[in-house]
């Protein structure tokens, strides 16, 4: 519990700090800062100070330590990245610029169609790797939509990819040799 406190605490106090807080995903320097303090290093506060305390309580040996925090880091790294975002999106206020005209409803349709026919693509098969094409449909909600936009797209290709996981299809299921 400390370490989850701590981690949330510091990931803030340094988003605030080095990202423009709750106005991190409204330039790239933004963007980066929370990644890199928000989303990286404030995760490792938490690994640390769990698995230091596992080892202390003699729950772990020593020798497993650095796969337990890096397995404990990068669930809490993956939470901050995808799920942060949008909890910060959707309760900031929302800004005068922001309510300017976005796109019509035929774009917004054909960004909706194209990040389901990907994810399909890219999740439902058992292929060649092709998450790369994940990028070019955020890249097209992050420049002719909103971060809010984007960050929904994520949190539905997270989502998409756990349920392929879970049937074991896509590039993260398991796959018989």
């Amino acid at each position: 519990a400390a370490g989850n406190t701590l981690e949330a605490l510091i990931g803030a106090a340094l988003v605030v700090r080095f990202a423009g807080g709750c106005d991190a995903f409204a330039t790239a320097r933004g963007v980066l800062g929370f990644t890199l303090f928000g989303g990286l290093c404030a995760p490792a506060v938490s690994a640390t100070i769990g698995v230091a305390a596992l080892w202390l309580c003699g729950s772990t040996e020593l020798a497993l330590a650095p796969g337990i925090w890096l397995t404990w880091w990068t669930g809490d790294a993956s939470g901050a990245l995808v799920a942060a975002p949008l909890l910060v999106l959707l309760l900031r206020p929302v800004e005068r610029e922001e309510l300017a005209p976005r796109p019509g409803p035929v774009e917004s349709a054909a960004l909706l169609v194209a990040a389901l026919g990907v994810a399909l693509l890219v999740f439902h098969g058992r292929g060649a790797p092709l998450h790369f094409l994940l990028l070019p449909v955020l890249t097209w909600a992050a420049f002719r939509f909103s971060s809010l936009t984007c960050s929904l797209l994520t949190v539905m290709f997270v989502g998409i990819a756990v349920a392929a996981t879970v049937a074991r299809r896509g590039p993260f299921g398991a796959h018989e040799p």
